[in-house]
């Protein structure tokens, strides 16, 4: 069972404010945090999340468990694929309040980047 069910929202509103829709195979976050190709994550797929401890920087590969919407946030709960800790992090995802103490990135999406260059 995801955790969206224990907190509903309302799709259609989610859907015209182009901020969490669920696609079935994966969902679309629209939030500078997540990096990701076409704004799309899913779970059970890794990633790399970079967030910063204690005035340190890290980086670290973590699976995506769950992703659920409530009151314009955002929370993903991710699985660290070496320590195999579960962490909660969460994210507004109201245009006024963008400040990301995380980014998620997609695999795909830095191998595209890096291609750029």
């Amino acid at each position: 069972m995801s955790l969206q069910a224990r907190f509903p929202y309302n799709k259609a509103i989610a859907e015209v404010q182009n901020v969490f829709i669920d696609n079935g195979d994966s969902i679309y976050v629209n939030s500078p945090c997540i990096k990701a190709r076409d704004h799309e994550i899913a779970t059970g797929k890794t990633y790399v999340l970079i967030s910063t401890e204690n005035g340190t920087v890290q980086a670290s590969s973590v699976e995506l468990l769950d992703i659920f919407y409530h009151n314009h946030q955002i929370y993903l709960l991710l699985m660290d694929t070496e320590s195999r800790i579960v962490k909660l992090v969460c994210q507004s995802v109201d245009a006024t309040e963008y400040h990301c103490t995380w980014r998620l990135l997609d695999w795909d999406y830095l191998r595209a980047e890096a291609e750029k260059r």
